[in-house]
């Protein structure tokens, strides 16, 4: 374990930082699932609440937006964290050879 933690996890880290935002990323903003699974209102995520924002018959722009605004700053204060490694993890991906 203390090879891993000081020689492999070093060499490895931005690679998985990018998988760990891209991961997140796609977890956070998953629709199709929560809407299938969860019937109580309660228990709805900040995603699939946005959907019930926008009905048939009325639009409720500022709770819609609002809820815009909440989704989005978690995923952006967490590619800030992770952002210098991110950046290296998609630039080594890049390079041929």
């Amino acid at each position: 374990m203390q090879l891993y933690w000081r020689v492999l996890f070093p060499i490895m880290k931005p690679i998985t930082s990018t998988i760990l935002v891209l991961d997140a990323l796609s977890l956070w903003n998953d629709f199709l699932f929560p809407r299938i699974m969860l019937s109580k209102t309660s228990l709805r995520t900040v995603t699939l609440a946005q959907f019930f924002f926008r009905t048939e018959n009325s639009n409720k722009w500022e709770l819609a937006f609002a809820a815009y605004i909440l989704t989005i700053i978690p995923i952006v204060i967490f590619y800030f964290a992770f952002q210098k490694n991110i950046v290296k993890g998609v630039a080594a991906g890049a390079v041929k050879g």
